[in-house]
């Protein structure tokens, strides 16, 4: 009798938590579409596709700098002593 009421007091006391999990548990299946959805499982591979993009950028800036400075040193030559 007092282990069957033992038994009594534990399930009444995991109660909430055994409630918590299963109210967590149904969030996180009404998400499970969401995370399971096709844009979401697509990100690993369009990520790559981005990185590419930021390192085409990035020499096509290292490119463009180059040329406006040849350009600009064309128009506007540097002083050599501030002689000239």
């Amino acid at each position: 009798m007092q282990q069957n009421n033992m038994k009594m007091q534990e399930i009444a006391a995991a109660e909430p938590i055994i409630k918590h999990h299963c109210h967590c548990m149904h969030k996180c299946g009404q998400g499970a579409p969401v995370l399971e959805s096709e844009p979401l499982q697509q990100v690993p591979q369009m990520q790559e596709t981005v990185n590419q993009m930021h390192v085409a950028a990035a020499e096509v800036k290292t490119e463009a700098d180059v040329k406006v400075e040849q350009l600009e040193e064309k128009k506007f030559p540097r002083r050599r002593n501030g002689l000239d």
